[in-house]
């Protein structure tokens, strides 16, 4: 049997620099239409309410005689996890 020694190391979860910002999409169950692109520029709460309002129009306008009333939405981000402290060199 060999022993391992562990050291615990505090680390930080943050957004991605060099990653684009958090993008939202909602999708329509029932057919698969999917909203458009949003502005990345915008904060997450306007893109959700893009998001929100594609979905409504979408019932209402493109489809007011059927039941497209589920949808999936999707917020990507990109996160990074960085130790408080070297850990020694990459894996």
């Amino acid at each position: 049997m060999t022993r391992s020694h562990y050291r615990f190391v505090a680390m930080t979860v943050d957004m991605d620099p060099s990653q684009p910002p958090p993008l939202t999409r909602a999708v329509c169950r029932t057919c698969g239409d999917r909203s458009p692109e949003v502005d990345p520029a915008h904060d997450l709460d306007a893109q959700c309410a893009q998001a929100q309002r594609w979905c409504s129009a979408h019932t209402a306008r493109d489809h007011p005689g059927g039941r497209h009333f589920d949808y999936t939405a999707t917020i990507t981000w990109h996160w990074t996890v960085t130790p408080e402290e070297d850990i020694g060199p990459p894996a």
